[in-house]
C-alpha cells in the first residue's frame, strides 16, 4: 500500500513530466539552420522570443540590418590572451555582455553574418559552450536576405537589461592540454580545419609550419556553397546538404570524442557547426594553431615527414 510520501512524489511526477516533455520538445523543435524565408515567416508569427543577432562590426550594422536585429560584432566576444588573439571572452565578461544586450536564457538566438559566415559560427559556438539552449544560423546571412528582398532598417535595436545566468558546457570545450593529450589518445580523433596547404606545412600564417600530429585534415571551405546571381552582383555562401556532410564524415576514423582546430578558432566552429547539423557533440580547441605553433616544447608534423593525410 502507497504512503502519504509516495503519493506525494508520483504526484509532483506527474506535474512536472509534461513540462520536461514540453522542453524537450522546444529544444528538437528549435532549427540549428534557417532559410531567410523560413526565418521571416517564424519572426511574423513568433512560437518563442526569437532574437536577431548581427555578428558583423558595428559600421556594417549600421549601413544596414535585419528588421529588429541587435549587434554583436564577434570580436566582443573574443580577447587577446599572450600572443593569441581571438580567444573567447571569460565567463564574467560573457555574463556582463550578454546582460548588457538584454538577452535571456529562453531566447531563442539566431545569428547572422555577412559575406564571411565564421563570424556567426564562431558565436554560436561561443553561446552554446556558456550554455545557451537555444541557437541557429541564418544560412547565406544578410547578404542572403537582401536577395529575397526581406525587411531591413538602420535604426539601433536596443533591449533593456538583463540578469543572466551562464551554465558552462565543457565538452565543447579543449584546452591546450586536452589537445596534447588526444595525440596520444585512440579515443580522441584531432581535424584540422584550415586549408590543405596549411596542413601539410607549404604555408603557414604562424612562424612554425605543420598541423598537430595525428591530426587528419577537412578544409572547411568544403563546407560551403557559393551562390552567384546571373550578373555576379550578389555573392553568399550557404551550407552544404547534410548528406553531403555525411558523404565528408564516413571516411572519419570512427572515434569517440572528435576536437576541432584551425588557425584561431573560427574555421573550425564552421566545422563544429556542420557536426552539430548532424546532431553530432564535438569540441574545438580555442587556442587552435597559433597557440598551438608559439608553444616550442609542442610538436607538430609535417607531410614530409609523417603519414597523416587530408580527408581524400
Amino acid at each position: 500500500m502507497r504512503t502519504l510520501k509516495q503519493n506525494h512524489r508520483y504526484l509532483l511526477m506527474a506535474l512536472l513530466l509534461p513540462l520536461f516533455l514540453l522542453s524537450l520538445n522546444a529544444q528538437s523543435a528549435t532549427p540549428l539552420l534557417y532559410q531567410p524565408d523560413k526565418l521571416h515567416q517564424a519572426l511574423i508569427q513568433p512560437t518563442k522570443n526569437i532574437i536577431i543577432i548581427d555578428t558583423r562590426s558595428a559600421e556594417e550594422y549600421l549601413r544596414s540590418h535585419i528588421q529588429n536585429a541587435i549587434n554583436l560584432p564577434i570580436n566582443q566576444l573574443q580577447q587577446t590572451i599572450g600572443n593569441v588573439k581571438k580567444r573567447i571572452i571569460s565567463p564574467l565578461e560573457f555574463q556582463k555582455r550578454i546582460e548588457s544586450l538584454g538577452l535571456q536564457q529562453d531566447d531563442h538566438l539566431v545569428f547572422y553574418a555577412g559575406n564571411d559566415p565564421l563570424s556567426a559560427t564562431r558565436a554560436l559556438w561561443i553561446f552554446e559552450f556558456y550554455g545557451h539552449p537555444y541557437n541557429s544560423i541564418l544560412d547565406g546571412g544578410f547578404p542572403a536576405w537582401q536577395w529575397q528582398d526581406l525587411p531591413t532598417e538602420q535604426k539601433i535595436n536596443i533591449l533593456p537589461e538583463s540578469q543572466y545566468t551562464i551554465r558552462l558546457n565543457p565538452k565543447r570545450f579543449a584546452s591546450k592540454f586536452e589537445t596534447l593529450v588526444a595525440t596520444q589518445s585512440e579515443n580522441t580523433l584531432l581535424i584540422d580545419a584550415r586549408p590543405k596547404e596549411e596542413f601539410e606545412g607549404r604555408s603557414s600564417r604562424t612562424a612554425r609550419t605543420g598541423h598537430i600530429p595525428g591530426a587528419i585534415n577537412l578544409d572547411f571551405t568544403t563546407l560551403f556553397s557559393t551562390f552567384n546571381n546571373e550578373e555576379n552582383q550578389v555573392q553568399f555562401f550557404t551550407f552544404i546538404k547534410t548528406e553531403q556532410f555525411q558523404k565528408l564524415i564516413e571516411k572519419l576514423p570512427k572515434k569517440q570524442h572528435i576536437i576541432l582546430y584551425c588557425n584561431a578558432g573560427s574555421e573550425a566552429s564552421a566545422l563544429y557547426f556542420s557536426f552539430r547539423l548532424m546532431n553530432k557533440n564535438v569540441a574545438i580547441y580555442d587556442g587552435s594553431w597559433v597557440e598551438w605553433s608559439v608553444d616550442k616544447t609542442l610538436p607538430i608534423t609535417t607531410l614530409s615527414n609523417h603519414s597523416a593525410s587530408p580527408i581524400p
